[in-house]
């Protein structure tokens, strides 16, 4: 949750200055360069405790892309185990930093990265179980309780740290194996956006959400332009936030599973950069009668009933 509304935030940092944003009524709006369209990666290390910042592979990798004047956004998800110069993306991070992990992503896809967030698996946990949790919908059965502790049937839950941690991290029974784990990831930030917009008092809501972001989340965004972001993301829809998990072909590559990313990500990108959404043609991950993939109407992840 914390980690799109960052996101999203990192909008107006560009201009904060050099240019004061005018209010009124509740409504804020913010001048903006390159059309007012920024965005911002958020990351997860594999990491098991320390610091936010502490090292380990990019476990979990998004794009968060906004666009202030349409008011409409998207979140393009990386499988970790996409192989990039040589290396895979989680491997690159593990070896030289979230930041080369970042150019070699920007350098991938031409979209203009400037902001970021990263946290680590203690620190995640500490986070969600601050915020009390998030609604989840589990598309079909997922079970590897040895491993990292998952063990549901489909269905609607409530999931707690932990659990949202064992969530984001299961590929072995998830459909399409790494797809689908970052698939789930993204439905982990668009459940937050969603809980986020539907908490009446929000100003102390966001409040709460920057102090635990700054405790437990490495983040290069000032703290005033995350207060400002509030008054925007109240103006959004979840579902004008489009989720697209990018393709790609798995092969074996010394001695490693890897996914060579497929040529159709590709056409994708330019829009995202430019419009920060996703082409109404993309072609995104999909696991027929699993997942839905919806990339010109968006997801939106509803709360269900009673949470």
């Amino acid at each position: 949750m914390t980690a799109l509304i960052w996101g999203a935030g990192a909008v107006v940092a560009q201009t904060a200055q050099s240019q004061t944003p005018s209010t009124g009524g509740g409504h804020a709006v913010y001048p903006s360069q390159n059309n007012g369209v920024i965005h911002f990666m958020v990351m997860g290390s594999d990491d098991r405790s320390g610091p936010p910042n502490a090292s380990g592979g990019c476990d979990a990798i998004h794009i968060v892309s906004v666009n202030t004047q349409t008011m409409k956004g998207s979140i393009v998800n990386v499988p970790r185990d996409t192989y990039l110069q040589g290396h895979k993306i989680t491997d690159i991070c593990r070896a030289n930093g979230f930041q080369a992990g970042v150019n070699a992503i920007v350098q991938y896809t031409g979209i203009p990265v400037q902001y970021f967030a990263y946290t680590n698996f203690r620190n995640f946990v500490r986070v969600m179980d601050e915020v009390g949790g998030l609604p989840i919908h589990v598309y079909s059965r997922l079970y590897n309780p040895n491993d990292t502790g998952a063990n549901w049937n489909a269905g609607d839950y409530h999931f707690t740290g932990g659990e949202l941690l064992a969530f984001a991290r299961e590929r072995d029974t998830a459909p399409g194996g790494d797809f689908g784990r970052t698939t789930d990831q993204a439905q982990i930030m668009l459940s937050g956006f969603n809980q986020f917009d539907s908490t009446s008092g929000y100003m102390g809501f966001m409040l709460e959400l920057i102090k635990y972001g700054r405790q437990h989340v490495q983040f290069n965004i000032p703290v005033p332009t995350l207060i400002t972001w509030g008054m925007i993301a109240r103006q959004m829809a979840p579902a004008d936030f489009q989720s697209c998990t990018l393709l790609g072909n798995g092969q074996m590559i010394g001695g490693a599973d890897v996914e060579i990313p497929a040529a159709s990500n590709q056409a994708i990108f330019p829009q995202v950069a430019s419009a920060g959404t996703l082409p109404s043609n993309a072609q995104c991950f999909e696991a027929p009668g699993v997942y839905p993939n919806q990339p010109a109407q968006g997801i939106n992840w509803e709360i269900p009933a009673g949470e």
